[in-house]
């Protein structure tokens, strides 16, 4: 485990793909871990791709960054914005999770990306501080948090989004029910 300025007990983060000379316009910041997130799954072949079958997860958060805890019981639900810090390399085209053609890299879901961060919807059962009690992580353990964010239904919902070529084959989205052709 780290802190938010400590060195990794597992050792270094991967180092970074090769980019592109023209990507990042010469621009780059540093981000600090304000926690950890601690699952059941130790590889990536191990996550559940049916997300209904997740399973409860612990997040900790570091000491320095406690204080923003404060009212976080309140929620049912939370964004974890993290690092994929143990996924390497992305493709630009992709196979999607369940076969067919591959797709753009930036219409799919997938955890290989040019920057590896995640944001994962979770339930929050309970705020035990340190730790936040949670179901719904798709993550590897020890997966660093960059963020944490309440899940606001009014501002995070859009009912009557279009899904592109996922809602063309009929995948189900875990939080909203199909609304028909295009829809998730």
């Amino acid at each position: 485990m780290s802190g938010p300025g400590g060195e990794a007990k597992r050792g270094k983060p991967p180092a970074p793909p090769a980019m592109p000379e023209t990507a990042g316009c010469g621009l780059s910041w540093r981000l600090v871990p304000i926690g950890m997130v601690r699952t059941q799954f130790l590889t990536p072949a191990e996550v559940p791709r049916d997300f209904e079958r997740v399973g409860r997860a612990t997040v900790e958060i570091f000491p320095d960054f406690v204080g923003g805890m404060g009212d976080l019981e309140g929620f049912s639900h939370l964004w974890l914005v993290t690092l994929l810090n143990q996924i390497e390399g992305f493709d630009l085209r992709v196979t999607p999770r369940g076969g067919g053609p591959k797709r753009g890299l930036f219409a799919t879901r997938s955890p290989r990306r040019p920057n590896p961060i995640g944001m994962t919807l979770v339930e929050l059962l309970r705020v035990e501080e340190p730790f936040l009690h949670v179901v719904g992580a798709d993550l590897l353990d020890g997966t660093p948090l960059l963020d944490l964010k309440p899940y606001l239904p009014k501002n995070d919902s859009v009912p009557d989004a279009r899904c592109g070529w996922i809602g063309k084959r009929g995948l189900r989205d875990p939080l909203h029910e199909p609304k028909g052709e295009g829809r998730c």
